[in-house]
């Protein structure tokens, strides 16, 4: 199991910036909370502060504005305006989502947000 953990770690640390929106459901948010999931820091409780830098690199793609212009330029066929969230106030593809998330990640740990992984 840890093996497969791993390996799904590598694999949205190398393609995990999504550009399909922000939130936890379609962005970075969401992609980061498998690095600071309680469950994934204990049982590679060896290597906490490479995946909490991890998780933070991520909550900083927020503040680059090439990335946030990417993302809200993307034309995802699902949304009714590009650039903009359908529910842009909601958990999942939302702002709430995002504020979860950076109260987590500035806490080092955290569960995504209706969910124990």
């Amino acid at each position: 199991m840890k093996e497969v953990i791993e390996v799904a770690l590598k694999h949205i640390w190398n393609y995990g910036v999504l550009k399909k929106g922000f939130g936890l459901c379609h962005g970075i948010s969401g992609n980061a909370y498998a690095f600071i999931s309680p469950s994934v820091q204990s049982l590679f409780h060896d290597r906490t502060a490479e995946f909490t830098k991890k998780a933070q690199f991520f909550a900083l793609l927020h503040e680059e504005p090439d990335v946030m212009r990417a993302i809200r330029a993307y034309n995802f066929e699902d949304r009714m305006t590009v650039g903009k969230s359908d529910e842009p106030y909601s958990l999942m593809v939302g702002i709430a989502g995002d504020v979860c998330f950076t109260i987590d990640v500035l806490k080092g740990s955290g569960y995504f947000p209706g969910y124990d992984l």
